[in-house]
């Protein structure tokens, strides 16, 4: 070494502090050919102890192979420092000290050795991102020290590290997909594991913690699949990532905001189904989504409230005659609920209270099978309405204080009566929900729209899927059988004009019209 270059490494401040701190490695300072000014380098070895690396097998999508490195990388590091002559200081010993403390005014990153494990073709790309990052780090801090600390740490971010835990000592980096070409096959034990990552996906609770680097990077592969594995939604065709979407109970992927649209969807016309609506939108799939296990958890409040109710009403529908409850010390408004979907029992969900909806009695819990024996189906009820309707309306007012329930009740019982003999004359009830249809065009095949039931209109039996093709009621004797009765009853309704001066006739009528449903 030149006495100007041992000059230079005993007093330049930067490099002294840089070799104070990395002593351990191999150092060397030179002359800049056809300059004053020196070159110094470093040699720095990444540490790659503990850190597994996984690249994703060309041909198998969730197949990753893992690997660690048999030696780690090493990186030559070169510094030019400008050049300085003390003589043309005139022995100022201020200028002198600054001569000392000249910094790099340049940097050059080299590869000394690079991984065999490593993508051959990401060699020279990692190359030009370290000596891109080292150049601006030197003109920002203009100290070596800070360029051999990034290039010491941070070489390895290059590679993006996944399933990072704070409290573990390994850590795992993905490498690009393999391609042709791009790994050279070493046939080393660091070299031989390829892991199914979707293998356990149901099961990641299982998985053993880690006792190796190997162990390590697979069992965070397999914990963290959904990170690693992209799917393409059906709906609107995007290709994401599977932590980015929800799996179906039945396998199949959709992205959450299609998920999410597709469940307020089903919510906001979850009124007009009689059985689960949240099924697999795939066509040749169809499989129900359990809504307690599944569906809930991705519903927000008010929807949630919304199915809650929905799968209420279809064990306990409401009750539409009667708009309060019948007690005096109750008489919460909207709280009467049927027992069942076909009986005239309701119940007040405030006071429990249970009442007949017909005779308007009270029924106790124990005789709520043998209620339908002492029940007169209605008649007096009716005579009551029908007297109510005819008063005047000082009477009215009285009635109505007395018995807040007789304004909504009597007009229900008048126009369902009348809307029963039309429907029964020229229409057809749903089997489920007794509301009236009429059928205009088409064919016999109806859904209901207020409960979604679908049925024949001929002889409105229920249908079931594949609804199409399946039912021929035409052709079963039976069904030929009640469409006799049924025309006999409508043929009675023809000859009505003559009992409308009878005061009993509509109220026995309605009575027996009500009592069906």
């Amino acid at each position: 070494m030149s006495p100007a270059s041992r000059s230079f490494v005993e007093n330049n401040q930067d490099w002294a502090a840089t070799c104070a701190i990395y002593g351990e490695q191999e150092t060397h300072v030179e002359p800049i050919e056809n300059d004053d000014g020196f070159r110094s380098s470093l040699t720095i070895q990444i540490r790659t102890s503990n850190m597994a690396f996984a690249y994703n097998c060309s041909d198998k999508k969730d197949h990753y192979r893992i690997c660690t490195v048999e030696n780690p990388p090493v990186l030559c590091l070169k510094f030019d420092y400008a050049s300085f002559n003390t003589d043309s200081n005139n022995g100022d010993d201020d200028d002198e000290s600054d001569q000392w403390s000249v910094t790099p005014h340049c940097v050059k990153v080299l590869w000394k050795y690079y991984p065999k494990e490593w993508p051959c073709e990401k060699e020279e790309d990692m190359l030009n991102w370290l000596q891109e990052r080292s150049l601006e780090l030197l003109d920002e801090q203009k100290m070596s020290f800070v360029v051999c600390e990034f290039c010491e740490h941070e070489t390895l971010s290059y590679w993006p590290a996944f399933g990072k835990d704070s409290y573990s000592t390994y850590q795992l980096f993905l490498l690009p997909p393999n391609k042709v070409d791009w790994y050279k096959k070493y046939h080393n034990e660091n070299y031989g594991l390829e892991v199914h990552v979707m293998q356990n996906r149901f099961e990641t609770s299982k998985i053993k913690e880690p006792k190796s680097t190997l162990d390590y990077a697979k069992t965070t592969l397999c914990k963290n699949w959904k990170d690693l594995i992209r799917e393409t939604c059906p709906i609107c065709f995007d290709a994401i990532l599977s932590s980015h979407g929800v799996f179906l109970p039945c396998d199949h992927f959709l992205c959450k905001d299609c998920f999410n649209s597709y469940l307020h969807f089903k919510v906001s016309e979850i009124e007009r189904h009689r059985r689960n609506p949240f099924l697999c939108p795939k066509e040749e799939c169809r499989r129900k989504m359990p809504i307690p296990k599944f569906v809930k958890d991705y519903l927000s409040e008010e929807d949630w409230k919304t199915v809650r109710n929905w799968k209420k009403y279809l064990k306990h529908p409401p009750c539409h005659s009667l708009d309060r409850c019948l007690s005096k010390t109750c008489g919460s408004m909207s709280s009467l609920l049927k027992t069942s979907e076909h009986s005239s029992i309701v119940y007040c969900e405030v006071c429990l209270k249970i009442w007949c909806e017909l005779c308007l009695k009270r029924v106790a819990r124990d005789d709520l099978k043998k209620h339908k024996e002492v029940c007169d189906m209605g008649t007096v009820t009716m005579r009551f309405c029908k007297r109510y309707q005819r008063a005047s309306d000082e009477l009215k007012t009285k009635c109505q204080l007395k018995y807040p329930w007789i304004v909504s009740y009597a007009q229900f019982r008048q126009s369902d009566g009348e809307a029963l003999a039309w429907i029964l004359q020229n229409g057809q009830r749903c089997p489920t929900c007794q509301t009236g249809v009429e059928r205009s065009e088409g064919c016999f095949h109806m859904q209901c729209p207020n409960c979604a039931t679908h049925f024949c209109y001929e002889c409105g039996d229920k249908l079931f899927p594949p609804y199409y093709g399946t039912h021929h009621c035409w052709e079963r004797t039976d069904i030929l059988e009640q469409n006799e009765l049924q025309i006999d009853e409508n043929y009675a309704f023809q000859y009505q004009e003559e009992y409308l001066n009878d005061p009993y006739y509509w109220e026995e009528q309605n009575a027996v019209l009500f009592g069906r449903i």
